[in-house]
């Protein structure tokens, strides 16, 4: 019966010999990796639209932008009555007013 050398925890040298890693360690995780991949996206709040014949304004964010400008790294490419266009990296993304319930009046 042959006579198997011990294992040696996974990255060292046994003087030429193959290592195996153990399966019971957890893998190594870069922690400056990881935060890089969960940074969070921006995000936009549209707070209100002003439509004219002369101009149009959105309020987004608490910034009032018109076409052309940029708020949290996006461009606004658009305005129209009830919504927005952003482009933020190469997509566009539409953003609402927000729905208001309004009771009626007798």
């Amino acid at each position: 019966m042959a006579v198997l050398p011990p294992l040696s925890p996974a990255g060292t040298d046994t003087g030429g010999e193959a290592t195996l890693p153990d399966p019971m360690q957890p893998p190594q995780v870069e922690a400056a990796s990881t935060a890089k991949e969960r940074k969070p996206h921006p995000s936009w709040r549209l707070q209100s639209i002003l439509v004219s014949p002369a101009r149009r304004v959105a309020i987004i964010n608490g910034h009032r932008l018109t076409t052309g400008e940029r708020v949290g790294g996006a461009r606004l490419v658009s305005i129209h009555p009830d919504h927005v266009i952003l482009n933020y990296q190469g997509r566009n993304l539409e953003l609402r007013l927000p729905l208001v319930n309004l009771k009626k009046s007798r």
